[in-house]
């Protein structure tokens, strides 16, 4: 999902990555997008925690703004394939409409 989207990935592709059965899949999941949006959810809930708790107690906008950007840039470049879900998610119609 983080290089094809959700929308030209296989739940066949999805299992083979996460190396368990096909059937296993709909043990915890209804549809690849049931599992893209718990994903969806899980990634961006986790980075806002994580970006919180880097910037609490920090005052200056300009501070808060540059620890955000180099946190998310040191963890895409030891994370790409989180990196590349949240290039592909982050600007999203479902960013756009998610609280969190």
């Amino acid at each position: 999902m983080a290089t094809k989207g959700v929308e030209h990935v296989t739940i066949n592709e999805i299992t083979e990555a996460a190396d368990v059965g096909f059937g296993s899949f709909y043990n915890h999941f209804d549809s690849k997008e049931a599992l893209h949006a718990a994903l969806f959810d899980w990634v961006f809930e986790d980075f806002g925690e994580q970006v919180d708790a880097l910037v609490r107690g920090l005052s200056d906008p300009a501070e808060v703004v540059a620890v955000g950007v180099r946190h998310t840039l040191m963890r895409v470049r030891r994370e790409p394939v989180w990196g590349h879900f949240l290039i592909r998610e982050g600007f999203s119609e479902r960013t756009a409409r998610w609280h969190g």
